[in-house]
């Protein structure tokens, strides 16, 4: 399984990419004054390839949609955090830290 961060960094790239071709495209009117369009310089291809990733990014999203943490579930998790770091044996490297969140991963089970 893909982790949820990956995923999210790619739809954000993927809507950035998405954003600017069609600013490139069609351009906006951005705080009174028409910007970008570049008079349609765009391939019908680029368009399409825009249009497909946009709808690929649309079903991804049905799958991994954003997470909510509400109050309750933050003190469980800080509450595990404490717990782990209460075992001790972490330095600060980078291994320490890698080890510290499968740690508290395990226990959230």
């Amino acid at each position: 399984m893909i982790p949820r961060d990956t995923i999210e960094d790619l739809l954000k790239r993927a809507d950035a990419l998405i954003a600017s071709i069609r600013f490139d495209n069609s351009g906006s009117i951005i705080a009174g004054h028409y910007r970008g369009g570049n008079g349609g310089l765009l391939s019908h291809d680029t368009e399409k390839a825009a249009d497909d990733l946009a709808n690929l990014v649309a079903k991804i999203r049905q799958f991994y949609p954003p997470v909510e943490v509400g109050a309750e579930q933050m003190q469980t998790l800080t509450g595990i955090m404490g717990d782990v770091l209460a075992e001790g044996g972490y330095r600060g490297d980078k291994r320490d830290l890698r080890l510290f969140v499968d740690r508290v991963c395990e226990r959230l089970g």
